[in-house]
């Protein structure tokens, strides 16, 4: 009976510390803007077990992980972000600046092209400045 007692403390204490997932992305969040990133990744990625299809925390994870210089798997969760939302801002951009960053300057470019398109830039910039910018 005094072990059920203590499993049951044991579940309790555990139910109530988990973290709702709106929780769990404000967290992350709150992370990544006070430069913790590796803590936004564990963040975005416990939110993701919940919720695997949300294509803004998908972004948001490919952002910190763009951050930490982990470039592979920014663009797999950008990528992952574009198929779940084509139009997601910033997306397309981000996806296209990993790319840069990892020297593959041909899928950079084919990206920039697309990130303007998606979002309607009023002065479509060359490629040559975008590269330039960084």
């Amino acid at each position: 009976m005094r072990r059920c007692s203590f499993l049951l403390v044991i579940s309790l204490a555990a139910f109530a510390c988990a973290q709702t997932p709106q929780a769990l992305v404000e967290d992350a969040i709150s992370k990544q803007r006070g430069g913790d990133l590796e803590g936004a990744v564990k963040e975005y990625r416990e939110f993701l077990k919940l919720q695997p299809d949300s294509p803004l925390v998908r972004s948001n994870l490919g952002a910190a992980l763009a951050g930490l210089g982990r470039f592979e798997e920014a663009v797999i969760e950008y990528k992952a972000a574009l198929r779940r939302s084509p139009s997601l801002p910033g997306a397309s951009l981000n996806l296209a600046l990993a790319y840069y960053k990892m020297g593959r300057i041909g899928d950079a470019a084919q990206q920039l092209d697309a990130a303007q398109q998606l979002d309607g830039m009023r002065r479509p910039i060359s490629r040559r400045e975008a590269i330039r910018s960084q």
